[in-house]
């Protein structure tokens, strides 16, 4: 005996997605087409360049937990509340806790932790952070500005 009820969901499921797939092979074939047209254009401004051979470049994924900029704001408001150095550790845990997030998710606290090592990396880089000490025991802080 076939439940209906059943039935009748997978089959409206079936319509959703097809209609989905539908969609976006509609937003590729357009994609395609604009690609077609730059390609074009900047063989009229250099005869000589090979449009097939420029790398594409990947579109940055959106995190589920966090809107953009929110996880570097959160990085740095955790620097600007402590008293002294601060691991991507404890600041991951720290913004976890603030969230929400289960703090005992191993593969969500080592993939977020991954995101603050990013976002520390960068600050660094800015000159905005320093570190203190080295390898697993590295604490970071505000550079100082005297």
């Amino acid at each position: 005996m076939v439940d209906s009820v059943i039935v009748q969901g997978l089959s409206q499921k079936v319509a959703t997605l097809v209609g989905e797939v539908r969609a976006l092979e509609g937003e590729i074939a357009r994609r395609r087409a604009d690609l077609a047209h730059v390609r074009a254009t900047l063989l009229l401004f250099d005869p000589e360049a090979q449009p097939e051979a420029i790398r594409p470049v990947g579109r940055p994924t959106a995190s589920a937990y966090f809107r953009t900029g929110e996880l570097t704001g959160l990085c740095m408001a955790a620097f600007r509340e402590a008293e002294g150095a601060l691991s991507c550790r404890d600041i991951t845990m720290g913004i976890m806790a603030s969230k929400g997030l289960d703090t005992d998710d191993a593969k969500l606290s080592a993939y977020l932790l991954d995101r603050v090592r990013a976002t520390v990396s960068s600050h660094k880089r800015r000159g905005v952070l320093e570190s203190v000490g080295e390898g697993w025991d590295t604490k970071w802080q505000v550079t100082r500005r005297d």
